[in-house]
């Protein structure tokens, strides 16, 4: 009996922690919000959700990268939309010449009838690299939005994308109220069926942050009819000033844009 009572405080913890669920990665997420309209104000909010690294939708196993659905035929939906694969990764922590948020997605379909807008955000915290405790730093932005020219596909009849950089952990539905100032990047354009609507150039001024910082990488949306189909690839990256030489900057986007190929690849088999 006393050998009993003596491991029945062992027999409880090891319960206890059979018990707990699963715990994820609550440095990086993704929230996807669907508007009707063509507001994003918050009355107009028709669905939300926050999807964290490791969780049970997550379709990636491994730690920094976030996937929803595994194609056509078991795509993600959410507020009458539907992704077929949309894949969000990151570097955290971050290394001395580069942080990221990646965030690329497939064949993306509006199924209400009217004007619908969906935004999503790829949020990473917990970056202590680069440091701006050396050089200050500064952000980059890249997007590009390529529509089908299938005659029943109404195309976003708007894009907007914005980048910035946040202090502090991660607040999935307010890291916009710890912006630092003049980190931001952003670019609006409107694209045409079959077309492409793209930007690599943005580039935001110099500004310090004090680690662990954050990054958000975001792009709205607006549907103006049923069936919209598109394909698209952002990203926000902070990099060190002054800026590396060219030859260096090669070597330091080279897996940047050999994971953003091969996302686009997988985007496109998924959307066939």
């Amino acid at each position: 009996m006393r050998q009993l009572f003596r491991s029945l405080p062992v027999v409880l913890a090891g319960l206890w922690l059979t018990l707990q669920p699963a715990v994820s990665r609550a440095e990086f997420a993704i929230k996807i919000e669907v508007f009707q309209g063509n507001s994003t104000a918050p009355g107009d909010l028709k669905a939300s959700e926050t999807i964290y690294d490791g969780d049970a939708k997550d379709k990636d196993s491994g730690t920094n990268s976030i996937e929803l659905g595994a194609g056509s035929a078991s795509p993600y939906f959410l507020g009458g939309f539907k992704i077929n694969l949309h894949t969000t990764a990151t570097n955290l922590d971050g290394t001395p010449s580069l942080a990221f948020v990646d965030s690329g997605y497939g064949k993306l379909m509006n199924t209400n009838s009217g004007t619908y807008t969906i935004r999503i955000t790829g949020i990473a915290a917990g970056f202590t690299q680069p440091s701006s405790n050396t050089f200050p730093l500064y952000t980059t932005g890249t997007y590009s939005v390529t529509t089908p020219s299938s005659n029943d596909a109404n195309t976003p009849t708007s894009i907007t994308y914005n980048g910035w950089v946040f202090e502090g952990g991660l607040v999935a539905d307010n890291t916009n109220a710890n912006k630092i100032s003049g980190s931001d990047v952003a670019a609006t354009s409107a694209i045409a069926k079959g077309g492409t609507s793209s930007a690599d150039n943005l580039v935001s001024a110099t500004y310090g942050a004090t680690a662990p910082y954050g990054i958000t990488d975001q792009i709205t949306l607006v549907f103006g009819g049923l069936n919209g189909a598109t394909s698209v690839a952002f990203e926000t990256q902070v990099h060190p000033t002054p800026a590396p030489g060219g030859a260096v900057l090669a070597l330091i986007g080279a897996p940047i844009l050999g994971f953003g190929a091969w996302v686009r690849r997988r985007r496109m088999l998924a959307a066939a």
